[in-house]
């Protein structure tokens, strides 16, 4: 699995590409295929990418715990809703489909935001807005909740 680190803000073409910065590129694996999945958050209006490989796990997590559930399907159809397999061109670029950039109301600059082993992508002003709304304490208990309590 590949973790990456760092927030990187780039335009957007008039072709709705954009250009992965050489200090995210390094930190792809070397055997990298230069096959990225790019997919809707389902929870923020912002789009994620996935190297290949990291989505196959996702998604083999994903079949591990299938069953003949109408919640299931539900979450896999939503889940997977506009995900969108996409090739790192030789100038290290990436086309993001018309629907998904109009999903993150993405127009001329963009955040590519590391999170853990996939990278975000906001509109700037998408994430500005949600970094408005930032709740120390909100993120306190949260951190507790997923981290767990520091043993004493």
């Amino acid at each position: 699995m590949n973790f990456f680190i760092g927030d990187y803000t780039c335009k957007l073409d008039a072709k709705g590409r954009i250009s992965v910065p050489a200090g995210l590129m390094k930190q792809f694996p070397a055997d990298f295929s230069k096959t990225v999945v790019i997919k809707k958050n389902v929870y923020q209006k912002c789009l994620e990418l996935y190297t290949i490989d990291s989505w196959k796990e996702t998604m083999k997590k994903l079949y591990d715990k299938h069953s003949f559930e109408e919640d299931y399907e539900e979450f896999v159809r939503d889940y997977t809703d506009g995900n969108t397999p996409v090739e790192i061109d030789g100038s290290n670029r990436i086309l993001v489909s018309k629907h998904l950039l109009e999903y993150a109301g993405m127009k001329k600059e963009v955040l590519l935001k590391s999170a853990v082993d996939k990278i975000e992508i906001w509109s700037v002003e998408g994430y500005e807005e949600y970094k408005k709304n930032f709740d120390k304490k909100r993120f306190a208990d949260k951190a507790k909740q997923v981290m767990g309590k520091k043993s004493e």
